[in-house]
């Protein structure tokens, strides 16, 4: 029986990367964890930069994250309706990597928090396309997409804070946020560019 599940496994992994679309959706959740994830634990280190002691900014500052993403879900009926994915996803790739950039600037508290609501809603706008794909990888072996899916990203938040922690220390606090926007960038382009549908999506009737 054992050797019927290993079995059933390794013929849904291979399912999955069956389809080309797979190594496009896992290697860019991965650098998107390295690239955006991975710098959240320097939140404090760039504001102390800045001038500012207090460790509760940060909180504020990463706090603005997650409402940028309260706020694509909450925009998410007036964006499915006029944007197509494409502009999405180009979007979302330019409003992360204006967000890059602005953090390089070494901003005040109050204008970090403000990026990081515009990075919230960039990396959602992005990354929730993307795993969108991944669903539609394998119709008989969505778990494994999704589970493989799952590692590329958090394996890519494990690694990102040791890329900051390197490159901070080497390069300076400016050019890391910089070589960020870049890769994020490029992760948007390649999407718009490979994404595409294998099957035609399903039309609802309302």
């Amino acid at each position: 029986m054992s050797a019927q599940i290993v079995a059933a496994a390794i013929a849904g992994f291979r399912g999955v990367f069956a389809d080309p679309r797979a190594k496009i959706c896992f290697g860019s959740v991965f650098f998107e964890g390295i690239v955006i994830h991975g710098m959240f634990p320097y939140v404090a280190v760039l504001l102390l930069a800045a001038g500012l002691t207090q460790s509760s900014y940060a909180g504020l500052v990463i706090g603005g994250f997650g409402l940028g993403g309260i706020i694509f879900a909450l925009s998410l009926p007036f964006v499915v309706l006029h944007m197509t994915e494409r502009q999405l996803i180009l979007t979302g790739a330019a409003g992360a990597a204006l967000c890059f950039i602005l953090i390089a600037f070494g901003l005040s508290w109050y204008i970090q928090a403000a990026v990081f609501v515009l990075f919230g809603l960039s990396f959602y706008m992005l990354h929730n396309n993307i795993q969108v794909h991944v669903t539609d990888l394998s119709q008989t072996a969505r778990g494994a997409a999704l589970s493989l899916h799952s590692s590329a990203f958090f394996t890519g938040q494990a690694i990102g804070p040791i890329y900051y922690g390197f490159t901070f220390d080497h390069l300076g606090l400016h050019i890391p946020p910089l070589f960020g926007a870049v890769v994020i960038v490029i992760v948007g382009l390649v999407c718009a560019r490979f994404l595409r549908y294998r099957r035609p999506m399903p039309v609802r009737i309302e």
